[in-house]
């Protein structure tokens, strides 16, 4: 995709209705604060448009319906767009610089053990590995050092950045993509006591299982399970160093914030969101749907279409009144101190 270099072109290629000049030089992206004159900026909500008066930037995407004062047509341009979120998202692909792959093959250094089937047009870079049996789709791209263990299967067009791990027998999907140092189906972390009084680890035979255009961050594992499988539904979108305990169910399109972890056999539903730092317990059941304020601590079952936070988590309206209600207890403690030390005398 050809960069655009000015405010009618910009305009031209997210569909937007230009207000001011269309020769705008555009030569990068940046926030309201920082943009600089060839800068393109953008406004989404209402709380954010009073900033452009005094920002720099040449060229901002604005949500239609936003009153935005301060505007020169003559000299800076808006673009109208339904959504300036979506309208910057492509843009900034517009704008990416390509990443380096490996080159089309094997590269030398590589290891690739018998019996592996590799599909046309894969990239294995430098210092992978490749396991017994294992198999790689088409266009698949392993970047350096990426581990796919023995009898593992990569689908087509799928990514293993720099390090991630495959272990035995799971499945990646088609336009996966596992990030640095993540690690699909590590050992479970089940363990008991013996007759001894020692801790023994339970074996953890089953497999995790990326569906198709799940995507998981760095650093983020995805344990395998005791039996049966870890499922990653399709298109769900899991971010840097999360935990995703054995047995896991997580529907689709779901999209699960950093630091946050599902102990064993949790059950997401589909079209969830989990705010960053969130902990959920064993065997709980998320419905579809459901949102999660960042750093809830969910101990119960959530229906469908709800919206929780807290620790412990609960209904949102709840969670703020309980918060509302500890902020009038330091005056209220004031106070209640001041009549114990001096009570009040008399009849």
């Amino acid at each position: 995709m050809e960069r655009p270099r000015t405010s009618a072109a910009v305009a031209e290629l997210v569909g937007g209705e230009l207000w001011g000049p269309g020769d705008v030089t555009i030569d990068g992206l940046d926030t309201l604060e920082l943009a600089q004159a060839d800068h393109l900026t953008f406004i989404g909500e209402q709380a954010y448009a009073g900033q452009w008066a005094t920002s720099a930037a040449g060229t901002a995407l604005a949500t239609r319906g936003l009153t935005i004062d301060g505007h020169d047509p003559a000299v800076r341009a808006i673009i109208w767009v339904k959504d300036a979120d979506r309208a910057m998202a492509a843009v900034l692909a517009a704008f990416a610089p390509a990443v380096p792959v490996p080159t089309e093959g094997v590269h030398p250094s590589a290891i690739v053990e018998s019996d592996v089937q590799l599909g046309p047009g894969c990239r294995i870079g430098a210092n992978c590995f490749i396991g017994l049996g294992a198999e790689i789709g088409a266009g698949a791209v392993l970047h350096h050092g990426a581990h796919v263990a023995a009898g593992a299967r990569i689908g087509a067009g799928s990514v293993l950045w720099q390090h991630a791990v495959v272990r035995e027998r799971c499945i990646v999907g088609a336009r996966c993509s596992v990030g640095a140092n993540a690690v699909v189906g590590s050992d479970g972390f089940g363990f008991r006591p013996d007759e001894r009084g020692s801790i023994v680890r339970t074996p953890h035979i089953g497999i995790a299982q990326l569906a198709d255009e799940a995507e998981i961050g760095a650093g983020t594992c995805v344990d395998r399970a005791k039996f049966g499988v870890t499922f990653i539904g399709p298109g769900t979108k899991i971010d840097n160093l999360c935990q995703i305990g054995h047995n896991c169910r997580i529907g689709k399109g779901c999209v699960i914030s950093g630091m946050t972890g599902l102990a064993g056999s949790v059950v997401v539903g589909d079209w969830c969101q989990i705010g960053a730092g969130s902990g959920i317990a064993d065997h709980r059941t998320i419905g579809n749907r459901v949102r999660l304020s960042a750093r809830s601590g969910v101990m119960h079952d959530i229906p469908d279409g709800e919206t929780w936070g807290g620790l412990p988590a609960q209904p949102m309206m709840d969670a703020l009144r309980q918060i509302a209600a500890i902020r009038t207890l330091a005056p209220i403690a004031g106070r209640l101190k001041r009549l114990v030390a001096d009570p009040p005398t008399g009849g």
